[in-house]
């Protein structure tokens, strides 16, 4: 069948052929973009800047140029632009690096520069110095020369027994200045070196046992006067001390005598503070006596029931310290352990006047308890029956 009219053609014209060298062009140029990938990767600065760059805009000319590549080069455009970025990053971080490098170098450069000048200035005066001068004037050029470290070969003897000296001289005045000199002497190859060094050993281990007297005196004073957190924060600095010591010196036999006797005080201490923390804690215990409460809420009891509950109120959770005759031991009900007790001897109660719990773990105590033997037991009141007596738990 013939059509009627010419041929029908594409509604949206004829299609644009794209150079072969245009294809070509784009992609090279687009390929910046994995090059860029490869760079971030191996090394970053200046070469991430410069493929980034050419990424982007090899991008570009592939979106206005070639259709075709439009979504992957839109992609292309937004890593070169992530590239470009990280290269600027990483050439800023590196400017910093080298200012910051350059900085410490001029520093210690400056530092160098400033101890030559000082050795070079005492070489100088320790060159007008002779062999008459003051030895109060050779003193204070060798204290400083040590600081410096910068003794002439020459003067290292003179001043090593100079400062070996000073120290001795100083130490029953001034222990502190005299150890300090003696440290100096220490630091001078010199005849006087190797005294300096056990005098100074010698004098630190004499005043830590006089320190350490010190401290158990003040402590057992403290201790008499029942201050307890003073005795111990003293005891506390001496252990400290001596443990350092003996880290170093493990057979000095004076010290480890010192940390024994520190250890007897402290646990002399010890049993003070749980002293104190006992009367402390039974000061709010109930004051009657065990038959006394037993009787308030037994069957021989003049109170109602209601009045009973009304003041057991008063009575419920308080703690107490009595002596109570074991009646029988037993596993609890509901696990535990169960303890009757009577309140003496001369209880009128048939069975019991108190029972306390006690939880599985405390299997070791009561086994250690034994029948018809009174003991001070402390405990706090739980419940209140007629026909059980008082209910109670261990503190």
């Amino acid at each position: 069948m013939q059509s009627n009219g010419p041929s029908q053609q594409n509604s949206l014209g004829p299609k644009k052929k794209t150079s072969m060298g245009v294809q070509v062009l784009a992609y090279l140029i687009g390929s910046c973009f994995g090059l860029g990938i490869i760079t971030a990767i191996g090394m970053t600065g200046t070469p991430g800047i410069i493929l980034g760059v050419l990424a982007v805009a090899g991008s570009i000319f592939a979106i206005v140029k070639v259709p075709r590549l439009r979504v992957l080069a839109s992609f292309g455009a937004i890593g070169g632009v992530v590239l470009t970025l990280l290269g600027l990053g990483a050439v800023g971080a590196e400017e910093t690096a080298q200012a910051r490098a350059q900085a410490n170098m001029d520093e210690a450069k400056k530092r160098r520069l400033e101890a030559e000048a000082r050795a070079t200035e005492l070489a100088l005066k320790f060159e007008d110095l002779a062999a008459s001068s003051k030895n109060e004037d050779v003193l204070a050029l060798c204290e400083q020369a040590v600081s410096a470290g910068g003794i002439p070969a020459n003067h290292k003897e003179r001043c090593g027994t100079l400062l070996y000296a000073q120290g001795q001289a100083r130490l029953s005045k001034e222990r502190s200045e005299g150890l300090r000199y003696l440290a100096l002497a220490g630091q001078i190859e010199s005849s006087k070196r190797a005294d300096a060094v056990a005098l100074a050993a010698k004098t630190e281990r004499d005043a830590l046992r006089d320190d350490t007297n010190a401290s158990l005196k003040d402590a057992q004073a403290q201790l008499a006067a029942k201050d307890i957190t003073s005795a111990r924060a003293t005891l506390n600095a001496a252990h400290k001390r001596i443990a350092t010591a003996l880290q170093s010196e493990p057979n000095d036999k004076p010290l480890a005598a010192l940390q024994q006797r520190l250890e007897d005080l402290t646990q002399k201490v010890e049993k003070e503070e749980e002293k104190q923390a006992s009367a402390k804690r039974r000061a709010d215990y109930i004051k009657e006596s065990c038959a006394q409460v037993s009787r308030t809420f037994g069957p021989s009891s003049k109170l109602s029931d209601i009045q009973k509950d009304e003041l057991w109120k008063s009575y419920k959770g308080k703690g107490f310290a009595w002596n109570l005759e074991v009646v029988e031991v037993s596993e609890g009900m509901l696990g535990g352990y169960t303890v009757q007790f009577k309140c003496g001897r001369n209880s009128p109660s048939l069975i019991q006047d108190i029972q306390m719990s006690f939880s599985k773990h405390a299997r070791a105590t009561v086994m250690e308890l034994q029948k018809g033997a009174v003991y001070e037991v402390e405990g706090k009141l739980t419940s209140t029956s007629t026909l059980f007596g008082l209910g109670a738990e261990p503190l």
